[in-house]
């Protein structure tokens, strides 16, 4: 007998890690749990979801994790989240003891990190928040098209592991938010820019996936936005 993958379930296999003795929620088309279940994992991919023996029957694992009757399910995934701005997020003191407004504050705050930040800051903002997310059960996140230095937002994610994707930074041609750095560009720079994190989508096996963002908040032109849609359209992301 053989599962999807085409092995033959008779067939004691090896995995990098199984774990076991958890409520596994498969997420599956079909909605499928499995109150004492188990996961195999090899490598980034996951070989076996099934109830609990039926899967470590199959496998040798070199490592396992007892869940403890915790539930396993799919990582969470983040449409919108500007990671270049996690370092001021860790700086706001957050919870019912703390009755200051932190609005305006944390406003300006961002505002200096956009006119200060380069690379450096920008590669530990994004780590601190992939390290954060992973900690928290979100494996994969998408970034706005507001980060400056896309490339170091891409090379911090793929450091701690967790799946992003990136688009082009600040795409804007009309007037924009008064901290933008630089903001806004002519429309022939927007255009030049459009896309050109779309090479990362090449390769299937990259944790790093790139897509279409243009700013918004009324700061684009017609021109900029159809171009957007053509290109994402095209480009099938």
């Amino acid at each position: 007998m053989k599962d999807d993958s085409g092995a033959d379930k008779s067939e004691v296999q090896t995995c990098d890690l199984l774990v076991r003795n958890g409520y596994v929620i498969t997420m599956d088309a079909d909605g499928s749990k499995h109150r004492r279940g188990e996961v195999a994992i090899t490598g980034r991919d996951i070989v076996a979801v099934g109830p609990e023996n039926e899967v470590a029957s199959r496998f040798r694992p070199k490592r396992v994790l007892d869940a403890g009757g915790a539930a396993v399910h799919p990582g969470y995934i983040d449409l919108h989240y500007h990671s270049p701005n996690h370092i001021v997020s860790k700086m706001v003191i957050d919870g019912p003891a703390y009755s200051e407004d932190t609005g305006p504050w944390a406003g300006t705050a961002f505002s200096r990190l956009g006119q200060f930040a380069r690379e450096e800051e920008m590669y530990a903002a994004a780590l601190l928040a992939g390290l954060d997310m992973v900690r928290n059960g979100y494996t994969m996140y998408m970034e706005p098209g507001t980060a400056e230095y896309p490339d170091d937002v891409a090379a911090a994610c793929e450091a701690v592991g967790i799946r992003a994707s990136i688009a082009d930074d600040n795409l804007m041609d009309m007037k924009g938010l008064p901290h933008m750095d630089g903001a806004p560009k002519d429309t022939k720079t927007c255009l030049n820019q459009l896309g050109g994190q779309l090479w990362r989508n090449k390769d299937p096996e990259s944790l790093i996936r790139a897509h279409i963002s243009i700013y918004g908040l009324g700061t684009q032109s017609e021109e900029l936005m159809r171009a957007a849609k053509a290109c994402a359209d095209e480009n099938n992301v």
